[in-house]
């Protein structure tokens, strides 16, 4: 099947101190009949790292942005002809069986897959699962569940390429997170999606994340009210709620940005509420929400 499912990854300087690892997951997959399409942002010995692993790998060559490159790279894959595309951050880590497991929820109707994440990393506790313990195995995910936040990402998540209809190209390259519109542009046309745990990606955390784990620092939560008042506005096309949310998250960035005393006593009641193992998109509430800092 390694002319069918490609494992797509974008490979640039930033994160080559992760790569071996990256790579040492696809070498250990159990059905290793899959193709490795690497995008190639900029990293000139890709080779070295590449050599003696036995894998079949395809490099293309591109650059831009995060989500011009997740686009390219999506393009690159339906035009050789794949049927499955199983997407994985370079920083990252894989259960040797996710391959499988991805084929099989994949064979069972469903368009979209979505795998277990562990977080780990500096600074994070011992790896533990983060999403099954609130969705369960064999979940549906719905639009409805990844309005508020997304757990569909670039890094756990299989789609079926018959289920793609060049939504991929509409998204604008400046957006900060490519999955959460594309996911929702995908199941809002009628994909669907399911959760498993039965594998997982190591999630890792690192200062070069574009976003994580829930962190309360100032800056990680202005980042995650920056990152939803962008994704709510190019969403926004899809009807009422996303256009109220867009409103919402567009006027609490512009407060934020020009109100520094609303912004200390917001940033202080997210810290005494949020919870910091939580999701990163669950530290960036509307301010409706946190009434002491009106």
């Amino acid at each position: 099947m390694s002319r069918t499912t490609a494992v797509l990854g974008v490979v640039y300087p930033g994160a080559m101190e992760f790569l071996d690892d990256f790579l040492d997951s696809w070498s250990a997959q159990g059905e290793s009949d899959f193709t490795l399409c690497l995008v190639n942002d900029g990293v000139d010995d890709l080779d070295r790292h590449l050599a003696g692993r036995g894998l079949s790998v395809r490099v293309g060559r591109s650059s831009g942005t995060p989500a011009a490159l997740r686009s390219w790279g999506i393009g690159w894959c339906l035009e050789q002809g794949f049927e499955i595309i199983i997407l994985g951050d370079c920083d990252d880590t894989f259960d040797p069986d996710r391959v499988a497991v991805a084929r099989r929820w994949l064979g069972r109707g469903y368009d979209i897959v979505a795998n277990e994440l562990q977080v780990f990393g500096p600074g994070n506790r011992a790896p533990r699962p983060w999403l099954g313990p609130r969705l369960g195995d064999g979940r549906e995910i719905t639009l409805a569940d990844i309005t508020h936040g997304n757990m569909l990402g670039l890094s756990n998540c299989a789609v079926r390429a018959a289920a793609l209809d060049g939504e991929h190209e509409d998204i604008p390259p400046h957006l900060p997170a490519f999955d959460w519109p594309w996911f929702s542009a995908l199941l809002a046309g009628g994909a669907r999606a399911v959760f498993t745990d039965q594998c997982a990606t190591g999630y890792r955390q690192h200062p070069g994340n574009l976003v994580g784990r829930a962190g309360l620092e100032p800056a990680a939560v202005i980042k995650a009210v920056e990152v939803k008042a962008a994704t709510y506005d190019y969403l926004a096309t899809l009807g009422r709620d996303y256009v109220n949310l867009a409103a919402c998250f567009g006027g609490l960035r512009q407060r934020l940005r020009q109100d520094d005393s609303f912004q200390q006593r917001y940033l202080a009641q997210v810290r005494r509420q949020a919870d910091p193992d939580g999701f990163w998109w669950e530290c960036a509430v509307a301010s409706e929400e946190l009434k002491p800092c009106r």
